[in-house]
């Protein structure tokens, strides 16, 4: 999803508007997941918070391709529907790399950096509408590079 959103912005790597106050149907519920993923860290069973990130990941990629953003090709619906959208998969991935921290911090960090926001917890609190509009994201992260004889 974290690729996919950033090659559909058309928007040059600028983070959209907010989409607070929208009818956009969020691809995950945030509330139940922190409830969830508090309790197993609490209780230090870290493969059960693994399991919930990758739920995380598949439904927000499930919603992706549920409403194929990128298949809107007129201008003012894709600025109607699609950039509220990828507004919203782009805070899914910042409400996922909060929520990755305890597990793998380093993977956090590299989402954190690419979507030009500082490193912040997952509170139950704020999650949908935490990026700043208008800021720059990288095109481009690889969270998982390639293993290669130079690099194990």
């Amino acid at each position: 999803a974290l690729e996919a959103a950033f090659e559909l912005t058309r928007l040059e790597g600028i983070i959209p508007a907010s989409t607070v106050g929208s009818d956009i149907v969020q691809p995950f519920e945030a509330d139940s997941y922190y409830d969830k993923i508090f309790v197993a860290l609490n209780e230090y069973r870290l493969s059960q918070i693994v399991e919930y990130l990758q739920e995380m990941i598949h439904q927000t990629n499930q919603h992706l391709m549920k409403t194929e953003i990128w298949k809107i090709k007129d201008k003012e619906r894709f600025k109607l529907v699609g950039v509220p959208l990828i507004r919203t998969y782009l805070e899914a991935i910042l409400i996922i790399a909060q929520a990755f921290e305890p597990v793998l911090p380093e993977i956090s960090d590299r989402i954190f950096a690419a979507l030009n926001h500082t490193r912040c917890k997952f509170e139950k609190s704020k999650f949908w509408n935490q990026l700043l509009e208008g800021s720059k994201i990288q095109t481009r992260l690889i969270l998982f590079p390639p293993t290669t004889p130079n690099n194990p």
